[in-house]
């Protein structure tokens, strides 16, 4: 598979390349500030 815009397949994508582009590692980066948030109060 070859995402849109890009010219290698997933396979190909380092580890920091797949996560800049990742729905889900974005959605866990803010699940992971707001539960610090909420762990404080």
């Amino acid at each position: 598979f070859i995402p849109k815009g890009f010219d290698k397949t997933l396979a190909q994508f380092s580890v920091d390349e797949k996560n800049n582009i990742s729905h889900r590692f974005k959605a866990l980066e803010l699940a992971k500030i707001i539960l610090k948030i909420l762990n404080k109060g």
